[in-house]
């Protein structure tokens, strides 16, 4: 009798509707659209080749993940980022990144300290170079590695939901720096207590470091909004196709 073979997995192919909020969503994070930018979907769908049904279905995702906002009887619109969002994401950030930091300090080994050790170097780099995006990218990636590193997958969930909402305050958060590799620096000393198995003092300067960058970031919001007074809503700008 002829043994039957087992059926290979079906291979996931990315939607149209993912496709075109990938495109949305990296122009909304590289600041290419700027806060308060009107996304017809009429236009969308016309520069990314599409019809309009996977661009509303892209901008209702987007809408859940804050990045987008739509304004009843008006349109949809790039989210502004407003002091009350930095305070909000900040404050749940400063709790639940203590906990992955004491959690993370407890567990790490010589291999992990390592994989942490290249990514501060890289960003270092990044610094050095003037490469404020690039520096921005990589101190996620340092942050994500010590919510993986605490073990705790709900916490780690929990902190991935506002990925994209940290991405785009962290490219606020890096022009804050006069000198990028202040930044650098303070990841360094988070490294350092990392490597000393202090986990409350890997908490304590965890909470003191996500604190320190949301004030900045707030005072830094509100002194740029005074300066360009109320600039009102803009029009939309191209997307490249996706």
């Amino acid at each position: 009798m002829a043994r039957t073979r087992k059926a290979l997995p079906k291979i996931e192919t990315e939607s149209i509707a993912d496709k075109a909020r990938r495109a949305v969503r990296d122009h909304v994070l590289a600041g290419e659209l700027k806060p308060g930018t009107q996304l017809v979907e009429g236009q969308l769908a016309e520069q990314l080749g599409v019809s309009r049904a996977p661009v509303r279905e892209a901008l209702l995702k987007l809408e859940s993940e804050g990045l987008v906002e739509s304004v009843p009887n008006k349109g949809t619109f790039v989210a502004d980022i407003s002091e009350e969002d930095l305070w909000e994401i900040y404050t749940v950030r400063a709790a639940l990144e203590g906990v992955a930091m004491r959690l993370a300090a407890r567990e790490m080994d010589g291999d992990q300290l390592g994989a942490l050790a290249q990514i501060v170097e890289r960003m270092e780099q990044a610094a050095r170079d003037g490469d404020a995006e690039r520096v921005s990218k990589i101190d996620l990636e340092f942050h994500e590695a010590v919510w993986a590193l605490s073990g705790n997958r709900r916490l780690y969930r929990l902190l991935a939901s506002m990925t994209a909402q940290i991405r785009m305050f962290l490219a606020l958060n890096v022009k804050v720096y006069e000198d990028l590799l202040d930044n650098c620096l303070e990841h360094v000393a988070l490294l350092g207590v990392l490597r000393s198995g202090d986990s409350e003092r890997a908490e304590q300067l965890m909470v003191k470091h996500i604190s320190e960058a949301g004030e900045s970031s707030i005072h830094y919001l509100r002194d740029q909004k005074r300066l360009s007074g109320s600039r009102g809503r803009q029009t939309q700008t191209t997307v490249d196709e996706a």
